[in-house]
């Protein structure tokens, strides 16, 4: 890891640490609150699209790390996202190469902080990072340009990005908005903490009540546009996913991404 890297990671944890000694004066003598995901099955839901309380991700301008969703039960909390680089040169990412808790494959984690605030333009904190550090091997991955609306089904994608979620948990319910921010500084959409919620508990444990009530996709037909809007937005670099990309040789110049229609609404 290069001396940058190493000098953000360490003002991420000097941070984390002032802002939960911080919160801990004010948790003495509180009661211990119910944990939504504690009785929770395995479960998913969009992030990029259908979203109650974050922001949606526009296909034809997404964020450097678009988030797309969200994987938990009752003990981990993840999301699966795909870094996408519309530069003109390849982007080097450093993070762990981590197995798969019921299976035998391994998954790219990279180095990411998270942030909290009520705003979704300012007053952001940090609050943990990702992945764990002693968890699996250190990695380093080159990801390739990507070049949107351009059809190119030999092209060779970057692998997807895993975040662990879990230091978001205990933040749901105290503030509206979470992001995710990249060891080089790529931040990806709003997310909203309420959105991390087990499906059943959407709606009663940790809300945190709008000001203004933004629209609200309910309904069979919306639960199947959610979830072919997910696909969609995944194409963005998924055009010809590699078991093992990080050994694959990655081409210098610029590598289209190939875009279906977009689902109905």
């Amino acid at each position: 890891m290069n001396r940058r890297g190493i000098i953000e990671r360490i003002a991420i944890a000097l941070a984390v640490g002032c802002f939960l000694f911080a919160g801990s004066e004010h948790s003495v003598g509180e009661s211990q609150e119910p944990d939504p995901w504690h009785d929770a099955h395995l479960f998913t839901k969009p992030l990029d699209q259908a979203v109650r309380y974050g922001q949606t991700i526009d296909p034809l301008n997404p964020p450097p790390l678009s988030v797309w969703e969200l994987i938990g039960d009752s003990e981990e909390l993840t999301a699966t996202a795909d870094y996408i680089n519309l530069g003109k040169k390849r982007v080097t990412l450093h993070g762990r190469k981590i197995k798969d808790a019921t299976g035998d494959e391994e998954r790219f984690y990279p180095y990411v902080r998270l942030e909290v605030s009520n705003q979704t333009d300012r007053g952001w904190e940090i609050i943990g990072a990702s992945p764990p550090e002693m968890a699996g091997v250190p990695v380093t991955v080159k990801m390739v340009p990507v070049k949107i609306g351009v059809a190119n089904p030999t092209a060779k994608s970057n692998p997807s990005c895993m975040i662990d979620l879990n230091p978001f948990k205990k933040f749901v319910g105290k503030f509206r908005y979470g992001r995710i921010v990249l060891e080089g500084g790529g931040v990806s959409q709003v997310l909203g903490l309420n959105d991390l919620l087990p499906p059943e508990d959407a709606l009663r444990i940790g809300k945190i009540e709008e000001t203004s009530s933004p629209d609200q996709v309910t309904s069979e037909k919306a639960s199947t546009t959610a979830k072919e809007a997910a696909d969609w937005l995944h194409g963005v670099a998924d055009t010809a996913k590699e078991s093992n990309p990080s050994s694959a040789k990655m081409r210098d110049d610029a590598v289209p991404a190939t875009f279906r229609s977009p689902p109905p609404l």
